[in-house]
């Protein structure tokens, strides 16, 4: 699991992160809005003079090529990354390169799509006690009952 999604609730799916099914959706570059500026952090000159900060948006709600359903769980898993237009918005500064950015978003978006496109496990509910364990629990009552009342004190 990348560990910029453990937060993202990555964790209920266990270790699989990636999908792992043949038809896998992969993000197109040409549906995202590219947008560069200055990065902080260390560079020296390079972070006065070079747009090597890479932010990504596409609105999910109108992206086409993915199914109802990941969207579904990609709107949910990502609320704090979505604007009030319903764009999902990723950055990416850690390396000095626009290029290496650009490829690090890139893989951030895929890496989202990719845990969204996994269906959660479905839980069983306990409905209830059957009547055996019901009729267990009784016998298993009444039985402690005469253990506590054989301790009682003996009148004569």
């Amino acid at each position: 699991v990348p560990s910029f999604l453990l937060g993202l609730g990555a964790l209920r799916f266990g270790a699989q992160a990636l999908c792992t099914a043949p038809a896998r959706i992969v993000v197109p570059k040409a549906k995202m809005q590219i947008a560069h500026s200055r990065s902080s952090g260390p560079g020296g000159q390079n972070v006065n003079k070079v747009n090597t900060k890479v932010e990504l948006r596409f609105n999910v709600r109108a992206a086409d090529w993915l199914p109802a359903d990941v969207k579904a769980r990609l709107i949910d898993d990502n609320s704090n990354r979505m604007n009030k237009e319903g764009e999902l918005i990723v950055t990416a500064s850690e390396s000095r390169s626009q290029s290496a950015n650009m490829d690090s978003a890139l893989r951030k978006v895929q890496e989202l799509v990719d845990v969204a496109c996994i269906p959660p496990k479905e839980r069983e509910m306990r409905v209830g006690l059957s009547a055996v364990t019901k009729r267990q629990r009784v016998e298993d009552k009444r039985r402690t009952a005469k253990v506590k009342q054989s301790r009682s004190r003996v009148e004569y």
